[in-house]
């Protein structure tokens, strides 16, 4: 059977394969994962859903039948670097694991997942909760078994977006036209100087506006258009 030796280990976050029919497995079980076995890749898996692989003794393996893992790489941003010392993720039956960065420059975090809906949080190197101002989630190779984790599967804890503004901008009033005066001797004389399409003529002396040049007024007044 395949198995992790322990020499693996040394540096390696994560290590973990697919066994899709239960053939690379012990004898009497189904699809599952090979898994190393630490608390890390072991954290939201069911109680008694993993096994010791005890076929060699440098073996750091465990078979863990019928669950399903997807890996993720988890970033988060702002804040200032290097802030993001630890990731904190609980699911929805209360169970919390720390998981610490790929690497101390880069500050992502890559854990292995099953299903699940989970909420995340991040602290710095003394352990106080920060808020990122985003997060980025990159789920990688999608398995063969069909319950896996997806985007949709876990939040997290982020700061505020700016809130808009509470009252839309105001529009101002449409600015009053100056009028252009201009003396009218005779309806001949209103024709040649004012263009009468859409133009109202304003008679001083009947303080009305007139609709067309039909109603001008005799003895003369001012016109706008």
């Amino acid at each position: 059977l395949p198995y992790f030796k322990a020499e693996m280990r040394q540096g390696a976050w994560n290590l973990f394969m697919e066994d899709t029919d239960g053939t690379l497995g012990p004898v009497g079980k189904g699809p599952g994962f090979i898994v190393q076995n630490n608390d890390r890749m072991k954290a939201f898996l069911p109680d008694g859903a993993c096994e010791w692989m005890s076929n060699s003794g440098n073996s750091v393996s465990s078979f863990c039948e019928g669950v399903c893992l997807r890996q993720l790489e988890i970033k988060p941003y702002g804040s200032g670097t290097g802030m993001f010392n630890t990731m904190v993720l609980s699911n929805q039956d209360g169970i919390a694991f720390t998981y610490d960065t790929l690497s101390a420059s880069t500050k992502d975090f890559n854990p292995v997942l099953p299903a699940g809906q989970y909420f995340g949080t991040f602290q710095d190197v003394s352990g106080n909760e920060i808020l990122a101002n985003s997060v980025k989630v990159i789920m990688h190779k999608v398995p063969t078994c069909l319950n896996y984790i997806t985007e949709g599967s876990i939040s997290f804890a982020t700061k505020a977006p700016t809130p808009a503004p509470s009252e839309s901008p105001s529009v101002s009033a449409k600015p009053t036209l100056a009028l252009a005066v201009l003396s009218l001797f005779g309806p001949n004389e209103v024709s040649n100087v004012v263009d009468w399409s859409g133009a109202k003529l304003y008679c001083e002396d009947r303080g009305l506006w007139l609709a067309t040049k039909a109603e001008w007024c005799s003895g003369g007044g001012t016109g706008a258009n």
